[in-house]
C-alpha cells in the first residue's frame, strides 16, 4: 500500500486536476490509516466535481473510521441524493445512522449521571468526545471546559481540546491554547513542534517555519517524523524545510541548540 501511495502522489505532481486520481490516492491513504490525509485527497476531489458519488461516499468512510458519525451520515447523504440507486452509499447511510444513534444515547446517559451525580473529569472527556462523534462541536468544547475545571492542566486533556478546535478549523483558538501550555513546559520541543504543525495546516508557512525552529532548538531531532507529518505538508518548498532536509547535520548539530 505504501507503493500505492507513492504512485498516487508521483502522478497528483503530472495530473493534480484529476479527481478520480485523488479518489484513489484518498483511498489508499484511508487503509492506511491517514484519515485526515484521505478525507483532504476526498475533498479536493468533490472541490472539482461536486456531483462525485463515490469521493462523497468515501469521505463519508474516512469520517466513520474517525469516529465522526454526524460527518459520515451527511456525506452519505450526499452521494445518496447524487445516486439514490448507490448500494454501498445507502448500506454506509444505514451503519453511520445506527452508530449516530448509539452515540447520541450514550451521551444523554452520561449527561445523565453528570447531573444526578456531579461526575469527574474522565466522565466529562467521555461525554466531549460522544459530542464530538454526533456533532455537537460547542458542547463539546463545554465538556472539555468542564474537565479542565475539576483537573486543572491535565496535559492529555488540553491536547484532545487542541485537536477538537483544530478540527473544526478554530486554528487561532487551538494555537493560543497550546501558547498557555508553554508557561507549564518551557522546555517542551512538543509544544512548539505542534503549533508549527497548526500553523502549517492553516496555510501559514512562515510562522510554522519560526516555530519548526523552537522546536528544533528546543531539542527535536527526529528526522522522520518531520519529514513524514503530514501535518507540515504546507512548508515543504520553504528554503528552510529544504535546508533542514538536505543538510540536517548542520541544523541539528549541537551548536544550534
Amino acid at each position: 500500500m505504501e507503493d500505492a501511495v507513492a504512485y498516487y502522489e508521483k502522478s497528483l505532481k503530472i495530473y493534480p486536476w484529476n479527481p478520480d486520481l485523488r479518489v484513489n490516492y484518498g483511498n489508499a491513504l484511508t487503509r492506511l490509516g491517514r484519515l485526515d490525509e484521505a478525507i483532504a485527497q476526498f475533498a479536493e476531489a468533490l472541490r472539482m466535481i461536486p456531483y462525485h458519488m463515490q469521493a462523497c461516499n468515501n469521505l463519508g468512510v474516512a469520517h466513520m473510521k474517525k469516529g465522526s458519525f454526524h460527518k459520515a451520515r451527511e456525506c452519505f447523504q450526499r452521494a445518496l441524493e447524487i445516486s439514490p440507486e448507490f448500494p454501498d452509499a445507502a448500506r454506509n447511510y444505514r451503519e453511520s445512522s445506527s452508530a449516530l444513534s448509539k452515540a447520541e444515547q450514550a451521551a444523554g446517559r452520561i449527561e445523565n449521571a453528570i447531573r444526578t451525580g456531579g461526575g469527574d473529569a474522565a466522565l466529562q472527556v467521555k461525554l466531549a468526545r460522544l459530542k464530538l462523534q454526533i456533532g455537537d462541536v460547542q458542547g463539546a468544547y463545554s465538556a472539555y471546559r468542564e474537565a479542565l475545571a475539576l483537573k486543572p492542566g491535565t496535559v492529555e486533556i488540553l491536547y484532545e481540546l487542541v485537536l477538537a478546535y483544530a478540527d473544526s478549523g478554530e486554528y487561532d483558538r487551538a494555537i493560543g491554547l497550546l501558547q498557555s501550555m508553554r508557561e507549564s513546559q518551557p522546555d517542551s520541543a512538543e509544544v512548539p513542534y505542534n503549533i508549527a504543525c497548526l500553523y502549517a495546516r492553516h496555510g501559514k508557512p512562515d510562522e510554522a517555519v519560526l516555530w519548526l525552529r523552537q522546536a528544533i532548538d528546543k531539542g527535536l531531532d527526529d528526522m522522520d517524523l518531520i519529514r513524514k507529518d503530514p501535518d507540515l505538508e504546507n512548508i515543504r518548498e520553504t528554503a528552510f524545510y529544504r535546508e533542514l532536509v538536505e543538510g540536517q547535520g548542520t541544523l541539528f548539530s549541537p551548536g544550534t541548540q
